[in-house]
């Protein structure tokens, strides 16, 4: 088959594609049984920009445009189309650009009219079509990544060459959404190993033979920085050196985002499983010569609170005393926050409710604080 018919088939497959899309989500039915339905306004659904069709002559279902009843009278089951739902409609277009993402073509637009036939009573629904280039990647090249592999890259990416495994991995698309991820999810690599002023540049496409594209990913890498020194300011329930020894990113180690959100965590937790609810914990960052910083922990503790009362909202599907008793704290305990979390993840393991929640609410009494369990 010469490479013409071939590319005449591929777009004759899409718009069959797009005409189930249409048929099957525009026109909307309604059943009844046993009675006779007041007949409506049909429409003729029409695509424009089809290679090698003039407008309106693809895109008219037998039976359906005009307005046919399907089934039979007498208790049976009778379908009539409804009118024009415009939010539908929306939704069919963007069912046909997702069905065009799906076979490659990353450019595509696809807008829609209606258009009133004179002297009828109905009106043409209009997809005009732009389909753009059929892109497939087919190969990824990494420009200035010295410190971390090309395979260590192409992991966190979403967007993948084309290979054996396309038809149910979807691999080769050329989507600008997923791009984008691609871009973050480099950079937020590098700065988990340390480089956190690394540049990860727009990614650019460089067109090969046929269909194929090249995507080209350029990194600025930067200097790798390293914890100098860290320090914590504002404690007085207990020896700063208890609460540093809770930290994971010490003097000498790679200075990354997670690392210090991970230590964050392990200070609120210290400081929640002793009451302290309200505690608040500012990183500050500040160079400390080439390729080091130092790190300061400024902490506000706030004041040591106790249970009061929980409630629980939103529940429909069990007894209270259900969720009661995977309740791992108790009225007139200290508010342990550590507890109250395992507490939420023994709610969620129930598989009864599709939202838990739980929320520290102040009282009139200081130091006293309620638990709201929320449940959907």
């Amino acid at each position: 088959m010469s490479g013409e018919n071939k590319g005449w088939v591929g777009s004759l497959a899409v718009h069959a594609g797009i005409l189930a899309v249409i048929v099957g989500a525009s026109w909307y039915a309604s059943r009844q049984t046993g009675e006779n339905l007041e007949a409506v306004d049909p429409l003729i659904v029409t695509l424009d920009g089809i290679p090698g069709k003039k407008p309106g002559q693809i895109g008219k279902a037998p039976g359906v445009a005009q307005g046919d009843e399907r089934g039979v009278a007498g208790g049976i089951p009778r379908i009539h189309l409804k009118k024009l739902d415009v939010e539908k409609i929306e939704q069919d277009r963007q069912k046909v650009l997702e069905l065009y993402s799906d076979r490659n073509y990353a450019d595509v637009d696809v807008q829609y009219r209606v258009q009133d036939i004179p002297g009828q009573n109905r009106a043409r629904l209009i997809f005009a079509i732009t389909e753009g280039p059929k892109l497939v990647v087919k190969k990824i090249t990494f420009i200035g990544n010295d410190s971390v592999l090309d395979r260590d890259l192409r992991k966190v990416m979403k967007t993948k060459t084309l290979n054996l495994l396309t038809f149910f991995n979807k691999s080769g698309r050329l989507e600008a959404s997923q791009v984008e991820d691609d871009r973050v999810a480099i950079q937020s690599l590098y700065q988990n190993r340390g480089f956190a002023d690394v540049d990860v540049s727009e990614i650019q496409t460089q067109p090969l033979a046929g269909e194929g594209v090249e995507l080209i990913v350029t990194i600025s890498e930067g200097t790798e920085y390293r914890v100098n020194q860290v320090s914590i300011n504002g404690v007085n329930i207990a020896p700063e050196g208890e609460i540093v020894g809770q930290l994971k990113m010490n003097a000498g180690q790679l200075f990354t985002p997670k690392g210090m959100g991970d230590d964050l965590k392990a200070i609120r937790d210290f400081y929640g499983s002793r009451g302290y609810v309200d505690m608040t914990a500012v990183p500050e960052v500040l160079p400390a010569g080439p390729g080091a910083v130092n790190l300061t922990y400024s902490i506000d503790e706030g004041v040591q609170s106790y249970l009061n009362l929980v409630n629980i909202q939103g529940n429909t599907r069990t007894q209270d005393r259900v969720i009661r008793r995977e309740l791992a704290v108790k009225p007139g305990e200290v508010y342990d926050t550590t507890l109250v979390d395992i507490s939420k993840k023994r709610l969620e393991n129930l598989n009864y409710f599709e939202r838990v929640e739980t929320q520290p609410t102040d009282t009139i009494v200081p130091g006293r604080k309620d638990l709201n369990v929320i449940v959907e």
